[in-house]
């Protein structure tokens, strides 16, 4: 079952989806169940496989590709990101780097808290819960994203 294989979860429904990079079989299962109108790639162009962007290219899915690693992503990136999921046309959007977590998580948490109201303290919960936390990089979370994200709403998050 491709719901198993990937870690996946439904951000809103009918507008954003979140996994991890998905094999074509998963897309095409995520697709047809989904109606995916587009994709945000959290990937350096280099490690998005041929074979997806032949079948987003085939499928006619909209495609925003933001390059971000072990950094916090900039203010133009994320201007890019929610004028590109704010669009109707781009719905529902699926957003995945490669396993799913960190830059996934990132941006998941970035759409609970300015798209959908969330509590920064409950999105950053779930963003934990998803893997955020994995390592080498769990220093990432634990000192960069964690004081980019208090600056930029201006709130300290418990540990």
């Amino acid at each position: 079952n491709q719901e198993r294989k990937h870690p996946y979860d439904i951000q809103e429904r009918g507008k954003c989806y979140r996994s991890s990079q998905l094999t074509i079989r998963a897309w095409r299962y995520f697709w047809g169940k989904y109606k995916f109108r587009s994709a945000i790639i959290l990937l350096s162009a280099p490690k998005i496989k041929k074979d997806e962007l032949s079948f987003i290219d085939k499928n006619r899915l909209n495609l925003l590709n933001i390059q971000v690693f072990g950094r916090c992503p900039k203010d133009k990136e994320i201007e890019a990101f929610f004028s590109f999921l704010d669009n109707p046309e781009n719905q529902p959007a699926l957003i995945h780097c490669s396993l799913g977590r960190d830059r996934t998580g990132f941006f998941s948490l970035l759409y609970r808290i300015e798209r959908m109201s969330w509590d920064i303290e409950r999105a950053w919960e779930e963003m934990k819960l998803f893997g955020h936390r994995s390592l080498p990089w769990r220093w990432v979370t634990d000192t960069y994203f964690r004081k980019w994200l208090e600056d930029r709403y201006s709130v300290k998050l418990k540990d």
